[in-house]
């Protein structure tokens, strides 16, 4: 109990970074681009739980590379406005 409460004494815990959020991915950026287009659609975004995940990741996999590294730069640049060290994610 004695080594216990003398490193505990000696104790200081490690800073939290308050309300940090976590970097944005390109797929992060297409997700919300496209649902913005769904809701502009007449047929709206679905209701039901994950169909919108699953419509958005299969027009993902439909993107060509060069329009997936659109949405990968304009990650960086928000990412740029919001820097979080790779290491906690």
């Amino acid at each position: 109990r004695k080594r216990y409460d003398d490193q505990m004494s000696k104790y200081q815990p490690p800073d939290k970074q308050a309300n940090r959020k976590r970097n944005k991915t390109g797929y992060n950026m297409f997700f919300s681009a496209h649902v913005l287009r769904l809701k502009q659609t007449e047929q709206g975004v679905p209701s039901e739980r994950g169909s919108v995940a699953r419509i958005v990741g299969s027009a993902w996999k439909q993107l060509s590379s060069e329009e997936k590294q659109y949405y990968e730069r304009e990650a960086d640049k928000q990412n740029g406005m919001n820097p979080v060290d790779k290491e906690e994610e």
